[in-house]
């Protein structure tokens, strides 16, 4: 049973660090490598794994096994352990508008020591599992979530630990700084390319369709660029102030373009959320989407229903929907 419960222990951490690094930019985290993913044992009657850090933080993320919680059968805990009270508060604090106040916090005079094992001197109470509680100890403090298992099967229960770890990563206020970037676009539609010892045309269609969007930033007196959003990239920027222009390029073939929309749609208001709740000043964020040809009427209305600007390239100039021209210059002219 106890070579199981370690199997298990260990399947689970080395699934819910595969996907943190995976979703999670690589300078927010520091994943511990596989083969160090092996469970040790505790003074609590089990085991715990460390799946990693929190870079430029005092925070570390665990996978707990054991009977701390007080009840005969282990139990599985997750969360971040700091040796700094302040990091776990932040957390704590930050955590709140996802995960609401703690139901309990557990300090130095909650547990006791039995021999070598140390335990909660009052099992932990069944209302408080699956939601955070801090801890705070001497020295080592914790914010977690206590599993009391059984509710979900393995695949499930790997997809809410590594939600969590996300859900607090991704709200912590420089997850997702905002990275300028040179653009280096090319004139032309197509490059001769050797891939496998096999020569072809590659068509460069996003450099097509930037390259005119970039004049008209420039006769407007935006600054263009590339950007970095955490792993998000924008296909082109355009930056005035405190105003911003978020650019999307879809190819699509004429008269169409539908699932390029949904797409196209998506991003772009992922950019934009992440820019609003970014430190800093204010700004105002008008989105474009670009297309190779020009979509059909409804996708156009479409986009234009959510506020987007669309366009499309014609002979190397850019054709407007029927609203788009206008919310453009609307924008650009103030």
């Amino acid at each position: 049973m106890k070579t199981q419960s370690k199997n298990n222990l260990t399947d689970i951490a080395r699934a819910v660090a595969s996907r943190l690094e995976k979703q999670i930019e690589g300078n927010l985290i520091k994943i511990t490598n596989r083969r160090s993913l092996l469970p040790r044992e505790t003074n609590t009657d089990g085991w715990n794994i460390g799946l990693g850090k929190v870079m430029r933080r005092q925070l570390r993320m665990d996978i707990w096994l054991d009977k701390y919680s007080g009840y005969p059968e282990r139990k599985m805990w997750y969360g971040f352990v700091s040796s700094e009270r302040t990091a776990i508060n932040e957390l704590e604090k930050l955590a709140r508008q996802e995960f609401g106040k703690p139901k309990w916090i557990i300090r130095e005079k909650d547990y006791k020591g039995i021999g070598d094992t140390v335990t909660l001197r009052k099992r932990l109470d069944r209302s408080f599992f699956g939601s955070p509680i801090p801890e705070y100890y001497d020295g080592i403090f914790y914010y977690g979530v206590y599993d009391y298992g059984g509710r979900v099967g393995k695949n499930a229960l790997i997809e809410e630990i590594a939600m969590f770890y996300e859900t607090i990563i991704m709200d912590l206020p420089d997850a997702f700084t905002a990275t300028y970037k040179k653009l280096h676009l090319k004139p032309y539609k197509e490059v001769r390319t050797r891939n496998k010892n096999k020569r072809g045309i590659r068509r460069l269609v996003h450099d097509t369709l930037l390259n005119p969007i970039m004049n008209i930033f420039r006769s407007k007196g935006f600054k263009p660029s590339g950007m970095k959003l955490g792993s998000l990239q924008v296909d082109l920027l355009g930056a005035r102030a405190n105003r911003l222009i978020l650019v999307e390029a879809k190819t699509n073939k004429s008269g169409q373009g539908r699932d390029e929309a949904r797409q196209a749609l998506g991003q772009l208001y992922d950019y934009r959320w992440h820019l609003r709740r970014s430190p800093g000043k204010k700004l105002e964020c008008q989105l474009w989407t670009i297309f190779e040809n020009r979509p059909r009427k409804p996708v156009v209305e479409f986009l234009e229903d959510h506020e987007i600007v669309v366009g499309w390239v014609r002979d190397g100039e850019i054709g407007f929907g029927q609203q788009s021209e206008k919310r453009f210059n609307q924008f650009t002219n103030r």
